[in-house]
């Protein structure tokens, strides 16, 4: 199997996939992290690198979980994978599996990357989120794109955004952003899960 992340139209050397073989033929800067390396260890090029991490609506009140194959999860799944339980309790329930470009949480000009690419398997969409120093500053409002869940019969989709595609969702009361301005100060990238209290999702992300 082959994931290809740079169509004519984006440079997509900031990849998150997994398959035997991946290309990518621009010449611009980037990084690739792959399920199939079989680590949350991200070598972004930047600082110390990144580390996937959760982040939960418990810090909203909610109860929201994460649960990942407790043996071998990546043997099992080829993937960073899990099920999303949504809890109650926020306003809106939702989980992000993350990481940042740097463990310092320092943020760096990755707009020669020109996008991300994301290898990504659910029953359900999911947001693909640019996260900057302080969320807080743009009322939490910050810039993302939607990923659509694979086609019916497919594993997965290979889905490629320019920054000019992540906008804010417009309810923020925060300073206003693009997210072409968010590559140039950016500290780390989360995939954004959201859903109804009782329901649950599974996702693998390649």
């Amino acid at each position: 199997t082959t994931i290809t992340c740079s169509p004519a139209r984006v440079t997509a050397h900031a990849t998150l996939s997994s398959s035997s073989s991946v290309t990518s033929s621009s010449s611009a800067g980037g990084f690739l992290w792959k399920g199939s390396d079989k680590s949350d260890f991200v070598k972004t090029g930047y600082g110390t690198g990144g580390k996937w991490f959760s982040i939960l609506d418990t810090e909203e009140g909610g109860s929201t979980t994460i649960i990942t194959p407790t043996i071998n999860p990546y043997d099992t799944c080829n993937g960073l994978c899990g099920v999303v339980k949504f809890g109650r309790g926020a306003s809106s329930a939702w989980a992000q599996k993350a990481f940042k470009l740097d463990e310092n949480s320092a943020t760096y000009d990755v707009s020669s990357w020109e996008g991300l690419c994301i290898a990504y398997a659910s029953d359900y969409d999911a947001l693909l989120m640019l996260l900057p120093a302080d969320e807080a500053v743009y009322g939490y409002d910050v810039p993302d794109v939607r990923v659509s869940s694979p086609a019916a019969g497919t594993q997965y989709r290979v889905a490629n955004f320019k920054w000019s595609e992540f906008n804010q969702e417009g309810w923020g009361t925060g300073e206003k952003i693009t997210g072409e301005e968010m590559a140039k100060a950016l500290k780390g990238v989360a995939v954004h899960f959201f859903g109804s209290a009782g329901d649950k999702q599974f996702f693998n992300i390649y």
